[in-house]
This record gives C-alpha cells, structure tokens and sequence, in this order.
C-alpha cells in the first residue's frame, strides 16, 4: 500500500492480514516475480507482515530525476538506520476507536489506551500526540537524544465508511476536501487515507456505494496511498504491520543510500516540532491561491487533479473571470465557449486533463448568475 513504485500506488487490504499488497502496474517492479510470489505466499499465511516486499524499494533513487520517495535522517558514517533509530508511531489523541472487551464496549478515550497496549504488545512504540494533521504520523527518534525526532514521509487520515459519507455529502463537503487539501500539502511524500469497514456489506444505498467507490479511484489518482481494513481490529493489525515494514524500509534505503555514497547528499526530513508547527501556520495563514482552491473543491463533482489544473493555470478568482470575460466578448463569443474554456487543460501529473462537463460545471457554478 505504501510501497509501489514512485508511478502509482498500490493498494493495500489490512483485514487482519490475509490480504497481500498489489502494486500499481505502472513503472518499474521493485522485486523479481519469485519474490513478490514468495512475500505475497509468506503474507497469506501470516508468517511475515505483508506490505515488506515493496516498501524498501521507496530508498532508490529514482531514474527519471525526481526526488527520492523518502529522506533520510542524518546518520553518521559506518552506522545504520536502525542502530541510530527507533520508528515511533504517533496516534492523535482526538481519534475514536470502538472496543469490545467482553460484553462492554469502549469508546473514544477509553478505547484508545487498549490499542495502543496492542500495538506495543506487538512490538510497536506508539505514543498518543495533538497531530497537526491525519490521524497517524511516523517519527524516527534518535535513540542518543530521545528529544531529536525526524517526521518520516508516511501520515494517514482514519475514515470509516459511514464518516467518509458524512463528509462528503453536499452540506459538508466542502471540509472532506479541504482536508484532503492541506493532507497533499503537508510537506510529506506518502499521504493517504485508511479506509475502515466494509461499504459492500453495509448495505448501502446505490448513490452511496457508488459515492464510496468513486472516492476511491479519486484519492489514487490523486496519488494517495489507500489502504483498507475491516474494521478497528484490522486496522490494528494493520498499523502495527505497518509500522515494522517503515521501519525496515527506511533501514534499507539507508543501507542502500551508504552503498551509493548518495547518504550525504539526500535531502532531510523535517524534524517534528518545526514540521508541526510549520502546517499549523500553513493552515491559519492562507494564500489567496489556497483560499481560491478551496472554493474549487466546493464545487460538486470536481476532484482534485482538476482543482490543481485550473489552480495553475488561474492561480486567482480574478485570472479566470478575466479570461471568461474575454471569451464572452471576443467577436463570435458566447456562453457555449466561456463554458468550455477549462476542457482540455492538463492535469499536473500530465495524466489526463479537465473534461468538458467539469469545465460547464465550473462555469455555470460559480460564474453563470454574473455573466
């Protein structure tokens, strides 16, 4: 899930661990075809954690001059990731879990501290914080200096089905989205989201089930990493299984990083309080470029590969009423063009671009009553 190549990502089952990852098909495979056979077999019987095979491949250095998928903390010459770190899962203390210890059932801050001995009774260091944003960050502590700790790429936002649906519907949408926003701009490379529960079993609504799945294929093309359990039980299993392939991926790009000579030259990652505070401030004091997009994702049916598109071609309100203005007054123009004026600008990944209907929608949303 959170492995795949820097192409795609992959998506990942966390049921309780009988589901193994598949890769995205586009780019590079990271292992040979044994191997991934061998880990996808080993995962099926729950004899290794699942998401292992893939996850070390995200130290390469990748062909096509991007940047790496993660960064590296300092380490000194000689040593190794994990001689000099411990991986620490950090839990928001605003997150609710639902428990069921005999015939009682915890909630909320009660369940919390339950999971939490869980987890750590599986080897997992995971301590509960006021996140700025997601539910679930990954640090790197150094174990000489306990108060040193480098945010590692990986923060997860917890739906469950019900509360995914909730968000999205017309009186609240606009907070999905601006959260999804502020999630792929935290100045992290493996944003994603945990889908919890299963919407198939749930008996939805058609309009709902086919909401949730949409949802879905949005948040992969907008390059967040999914991943999926049945419930609280499987996403403890799943963070914990989580955890241990960070842990090791991060020690291979390390090793892999000393091999290269390339360690000293990597980039750093962000040390916490300066990460935290950092998108703290980012969220109170926005730019007039993130106020606009914000307005964007309000609009229905927009997602966000078209919001960027339209964001980095008409950074402002005011650039894109101009360029309607001009197409509206331009000899033989009319409403039919100002509604087209968007289709066809390019998504930013250069996957795709803005189709005809979402340019009618932006158009008759937002500017048809002052045309």
């Amino acid at each position: 899930g959170s492995g795949g190549s820097a192409a795609g990502p992959s998506r990942v089952q966390g049921s309780g661990g009988s589901n193994g990852p598949t890769s995205s098909a586009a780019g590079p495979s990271c292992v040979s075809a044994a191997d991934a056979a061998a880990a996808a077999a080993a995962a099926a019987a729950e004899i290794v954690q699942p998401y292992q095979w893939s996850l070390p491949c995200m130290g390469t250095m990748p062909q096509d001059g991007s940047p790496p998928l993660v960064r590296l903390p300092p380490i000194a010459a000689g040593s190794s990731f994990e001689r000099e770190y411990e991986v620490v899962m950090l839990l928001d203390n605003r997150e609710r879990f639902v428990q069921r210890v005999g015939s009682t059932s915890l909630t909320g801050a009660q369940s919390r501290p339950v999971h939490m001995e869980q987890m750590r009774a599986r080897g997992v260091t995971v301590e509960e914080r006021s996140l700025s944003i997601g539910d679930v960050v990954w640090v790197a502590r150094r174990k000489a200096a306990p108060n040193t700790e480098y945010v590692l790429e990986f923060v997860i936002e917890r739906k469950s089905v019900s509360d995914l649906l909730s968000s999205i519907q017309e009186s609240s949408k606009q907070r999905f989205q601006r959260q999804k926003w502020w999630l792929m701009r935290c100045g992290l490379r493996q944003p994603g989201y945990l889908l919890e529960g299963d919407a198939t079993a749930q008996r939805l609504k058609e309009s709902d089930l086919k909401t949730w799945k949409t949802v879905n294929v949005a948040n992969e093309l907008d390059g967040l990493r999914m991943f999926r359990s049945s419930g609280p039980p499987g996403t403890l299993t799943l963070l914990t299984r989580l955890t241990h392939a960070i842990a090791r991926a991060y020690s291979a790009a390390a090793a892999l990083a000393a091999g290269n000579g390339s360690r000293q030259q990597l980039e750093q990652p962000p040390l916490y309080p300066d990460w935290s505070t950092r998108v703290r401030r980012m969220r109170d004091s926005r730019t007039i470029q993130d106020v606009w997009g914000q307005m964007l994702c309000a609009v229905p049916g927009l997602g966000q590969q078209t919001v960027e598109a339209i964001t980095a071609r008409y950074p402002t309100l005011p650039s894109l009423w101009s360029a309607y203005h001009q197409a509206l007054s331009a000899p033989g123009g009319n409403k039919d063009g100002a509604r087209m004026l968007l289709a066809r600008l390019p998504h930013v990944n250069g996957l795709g671009s803005v189709s005809e209907a979402k340019s009618a929608i932006v158009y008759d949303t937002l500017f048809e009553g002052g045309s």
